[in-house]
């Protein structure tokens, strides 16, 4: 983050549930904490994600 982007982007993909089949390799809840790591060094950056839908998951766990 010495040079920060103007928007730190990491795709989440999916919903917990269905994360191990899609992002075989990744795990949900470190992608939410590289997030909030970019936060803690930078409150002010911009950052975003995605999510990939119908996928068979709920709209609660989109919500969610």
């Amino acid at each position: 983050m010495a040079e920060p982007p103007d928007v730190y982007n990491h795709n989440l993909e999916t919903v917990p549930r269905l994360y191990l089949t899609v992002r075989p390799g990744a795990r949900y809840f470190a992608s939410l904490r590289l997030l909030a790591r970019v936060k803690e060094i930078d409150p002010n950056a911009f950052t975003k994600s995605g999510l990939i839908v119908g996928l068979g998951e709920s709209r609660e766990e989109i919500m969610q």
